[in-house]
């Protein structure tokens, strides 16, 4: 919800960030800890944490900040809130992902080594059968594939490549590129 701390954090105003950050309320930070995520403020995040922001903490679609930092890749955020205790294998509300599964499926890989490191489990499976070695085959990332595949089972592992081979076999016949267009 917009509040003079989100608009604060949205405009990278850190005068008026300031300002707010003494009068917030508790759903003021959620709000607030949540965009800092999302955009990667980093310099936002340690003070509303200090504030009392709480980093597990989920928004009406049921996203964590560290799911909003790990899906639009910004590494820094992820270790931050991390260290500030958020909960690296709690699912969203909405596709029943982990943040790692985010971080997978988006490219982002520091964020998914940062997670790895943390102890995010990566055999993590979803009621739709994915998990975070699936979402990166599927998506193309095999650098994100290489770090997963040595904490899964012999059997995930086939099932990535498999995905990764149609992946690279549709990128060559142009299939996506008509996919992207629609």
């Amino acid at each position: 919800m917009p509040s003079p701390l989100t608009d604060a954090i949205a405009d990278d105003d850190a005068d008026a960030f300031d300002r707010e950050l003494v009068a917030a309320d508790a759903a003021s930070l959620a709000d607030g800890l949540a965009l800092a995520a999302a955009m990667g403020r980093i310099g936002y995040v340690a003070p509303l944490l200090a504030a009392g922001a709480d980093p597990a903490a989920a928004d009406g679609d049921g996203d964590t900040p560290l799911f909003l930092a790990a899906i639009n890749g910004h590494a820094a955020t992820v270790a931050r809130l991390v260290e500030a205790g958020a909960p690296f294998d709690l699912p969203n509300g909405d596709e029943v992902w982990t943040p790692l599964m985010a971080a997978a499926q988006a490219g982002a890989v520091d964020c998914v080594a940062s997670l790895l490191a943390a102890g995010a489990d990566p055999r993590f499976v979803n009621g739709e059968g994915d998990s975070a070695l699936t979402l990166a085959a599927g998506n193309g990332h095999r650098e994100i594939m290489d770090l997963l595949i040595p904490h899964v089972s012999d059997e995930a592992r086939e099932e990535g490549e498999e995905l990764f081979a149609d992946y690279r076999d549709l990128s060559a016949s142009g299939a996506l590129d008509d996919e992207a267009g629609d």
